[in-house]
């Protein structure tokens, strides 16, 4: 890839990202499901991955395991 193709890469995904900051997580999800549209699920879980870190920490109590649930908990997602 020239340097010239990697400009517009990183330009395109930064409009996509300014994009998809400003819909909802229903749009958000909705688009995936309709599309698997990866920006559009890679936006949720840059949304939710503290919360859903922080609540899985609080429940199974080890960094670890919790890390573990979270990437589980999305994968499901994913996979519906």
């Amino acid at each position: 890839m020239t340097n010239m193709e990697t400009q517009r890469s990183g330009e395109n995904q930064a409009a996509a990202h300014s994009a998809y900051a400003q819909a909802g997580d229903e749009q958000l999800y909705q688009q995936y499901c309709e599309t698997r549209n990866k920006a559009a699920m890679e936006e949720l879980f840059r949304r939710h991955q503290d919360f859903a870190f922080r609540a899985a920490l609080h429940v199974v109590g080890n960094h670890y395991r919790a890390e573990e649930a979270v990437q589980e908990a999305f994968a499901a997602l994913l996979a519906s």
